[in-house]
């Protein structure tokens, strides 16, 4: 009896094909002939046969019914198992790339920060040079002094603090 109902599944159109073939998996798991499945459900084994050749499609209600009387879900049914594999994938996936993408942010700060530091150093030279006539001679001195060293500890903490959101979400 299910040599026949395999062979028709070869007739299954496109669209109905996943609902076909998971209407008669959940139909053989349960061991039911179409009879007895489209009593369960209240509909005849008519509607049955031409559902699992993908003729036709269970309406939402009986798709409702189907999936409370056997514990199967309307997305399962509906949809392929490549389908929900892959929706499964990029919806676990999404907070991952966004902690990642807050990673490589928190770096490129830190990594611009650091590197403009130099540059806030020689003006502060050169200010200190046209207020006071004296001014060290590195202008890497003022790295180590108040307003600079306060910045090049926080971008230090920034560009550490993003390598490791980038190694984290690797794993």
């Amino acid at each position: 009896m299910y040599k026949k109902e395999e062979r028709n599944m070869n007739k299954v159109n496109g669209k109905n094909m996943n609902i076909a073939e998971e209407l008669l998996k959940i139909r053989k798991n349960n061991n039911l002939s179409q009879d007895e499945f489209a009593e369960k459900i209240g509909v005849s084994r008519q509607a049955v046969s031409r559902w699992e050749m993908g003729i036709s499609a269970p309406s939402i209600d009986t798709l409702v019914k189907i999936s409370e009387r056997f514990g199967v879900s309307i997305d399962s049914m509906l949809k392929s198992n490549e389908q929900a594999y892959n929706e499964k994938i990029t919806i676990q996936e999404r907070p991952k790339l966004s902690r990642r993408i807050i990673g490589i942010v928190i770096t490129l700060i830190g990594l611009i920060g650091i590197s403009t530091l130099p540059l806030l150093a020689d003006y502060k030279r050169d200010r200190e040079m046209q207020l006071f006539k004296s001014a060290y001679e590195n202008s890497a001195h003022y790295l180590i002094e108040y307003p600079l060293f306060i910045l090049l500890l926080l971008f230090s903490l920034l560009l550490v603090a993003g390598i490791y959101f980038i190694i984290k979400n690797r794993r």
